[in-house]
């Protein structure tokens, strides 16, 4: 695991370490959560996008001919 050090304004600390000690957790286990979002975050994209680019080709493939008559439909009422 890396380590960083960064720089914030001193309200923002104060509200984060607020927030952070609601859930139990430190400012830097929320830090860590934020950054870990990213990946996820990409993964879900890409997850999205393989199941679009499947949709897409299935939609190619779509044909009208299976279509029902107008009569057809009112029969099978």
């Amino acid at each position: 695991m890396k380590k960083i050090t960064i720089s914030v304004r001193e309200k923002s600390y104060e509200i984060a370490s607020i927030e952070a000690s609601k859930s139990g957790w430190t400012v830097g286990d929320l830090v860590r959560e934020f950054l870990d979002s990213f990946g996820t975050h990409n993964a879900a994209i890409d997850d999205f996008q393989i199941r679009e680019k499947r949709l897409r080709e299935q939609a190619r493939r779509f044909a009208m001919t299976d279509r029902l008559a107008r009569d057809e439909i009112y029969l099978r009422r």
